[in-house]
């Protein structure tokens, strides 16, 4: 958004950068990169916990992946077992934790959504406001969490919503609460959905809005085309009633069928949509190059059935 851009940027050995005058950084890599080959990239900001949308291509400007990346504090590395972040001791959070509110700019007396990921499976955690106590809540085995509270009546001020674990390590993210807002009666807002199209291809940018209990959050529960519960979104509900989403369909996303169970906790919707390639096939090789007399691997997908 407005005045939200790069000032500067360095790269290391192996790698150079230039800025757009649309304020995009390019980075490029002298030599390919190898499969299997991570690459890290740091951002230093004075926003509180700033989006950051990235695009990588291949050599031949092809699109590999779209996607959006939330900056967050990050000291030192969690121990991963199994796939799944633990901590080296009984710690709860570890350095990778992070949580974000939805929405980032709340206002006094309204309800909101936390949601955190990184954090030490299936242990226990308490929220505050300031001092304030508000939940308790647990992680899932994949050490995300996500539940829903109000946030007292009170003068606006900038405020400190604090995480715990039980060893009293913890994770803050500091707003400013907006005013109180007038409140539009319950009995006058239906749910309702509007911009989520029958069909998406893989690398869609997705805006869904609508209404929905003012105040409230909208939960989504997304089934996947095995049938079983792959996510869960959700999107705060204003004073006046309205609500909006937006995200970015993911290029390694299955293809098949998926349905959602919508609901502001008053009214629930069931939707139902097809992920399909926008080609009939699209095939990619295994890598960039072969060997003399090494076998040739391709990867591709198409249409399911």
């Amino acid at each position: 958004g407005a005045g939200n851009s790069f000032k500067s940027f360095k790269t290391e050995k192996g790698w150079t950068g230039e800025k757009t005058p649309q304020g995009v950084i390019i980075f490029t890599a002298t030599d390919p990169i190898k499969p299997g080959q991570s690459v890290k990239f740091g951002v230093k900001t004075d926003k509180t916990q700033p989006g950051i949308n990235w695009k990588a291509v291949d050599k031949n400007s092809n699109e590999l992946q779209i996607g959006k990346t939330w900056v967050t504090e990050s000291p030192s590395k969690p121990i991963i077992k199994n796939g799944k972040p633990t901590s080296s001791g009984d710690a709860g959070i570890l350095s990778d934790s992070k949580f974000r509110l939805i929405p980032d700019k709340p206002n006094v007396g309204g309800t909101i959504r936390v949601t955190g990921d990184q954090f030490s499976s299936n242990q226990e955690f308490k929220l505050y406001i300031n001092k304030q106590f508000l939940e308790s809540f647990e992680t899932d085995e994949n050490g995300h969490f996500m539940l829903t509270t109000k946030i007292p009546e009170g003068e606006a001020d900038r405020v400190n919503f604090i995480v715990k674990d039980n060893q009293g390590n913890e994770k803050t993210v500091s707003i400013r609460l907006g005013e109180l807002l007038p409140r539009v009666a319950e009995e006058d807002v239906k749910l309702t959905i509007t911009g989520l199209p029958l069909t998406i291809n893989p690398g869609d940018v997705l805006f869904i809005s609508g209404t929905g209990s003012p105040g409230g959050t909208i939960t989504a529960k997304i089934v996947g085309p095995d049938e079983e519960k792959i996510t869960s979104e959700a999107a705060s509900v204003s004073q006046q009633g309205k609500w909006s989403f937006e995200t970015i369909v993911s290029l390694d996303t299955p293809l098949g069928k998926y349905s959602a169970e919508i609901s502001d906790g008053k009214d629930t919707i069931l939707k139902s949509w097809t992920v399909e390639s926008s080609k009939t096939i699209h095939i990619t090789p295994a890598k960039i190059k072969f060997d003399p007399g090494e076998t040739l691997t391709f990867n591709g997908t198409a249409l399911p059935n």
